[in-house]
């Protein structure tokens, strides 16, 4: 399931989407060869990252929890 946008450097277009699996795996669709990010569209919970961890996924966490968070700030 998709959960957010990566964001590209003017903050509204989107460069990637970020899919959480049903083993609590996080991915990237990228969708273009531009990879330059400037933030993520929502605030996930901690969980999110906790589970991500707990299944091997450590640097992608890293990567998008110290991202800076544009538009809705509800984990929901």
């Amino acid at each position: 399931m998709a959960i957010a946008r990566l964001l590209g450097e003017d903050s509204r277009g989107t460069v990637a989407w970020v899919y959480r699996w049903e083993t609590g795996e996080l991915g990237i669709l990228w969708m273009s060869a531009d990879r330059h990010v400037s933030g993520i569209d929502r605030l996930l919970d901690a969980e999110v990252y906790a589970q991500a961890r707990s299944v091997g996924d450590t640097k992608l966490a890293t990567f998008l929890e110290d991202m800076p968070v544009f538009g809705p700030h509800d984990p929901d």
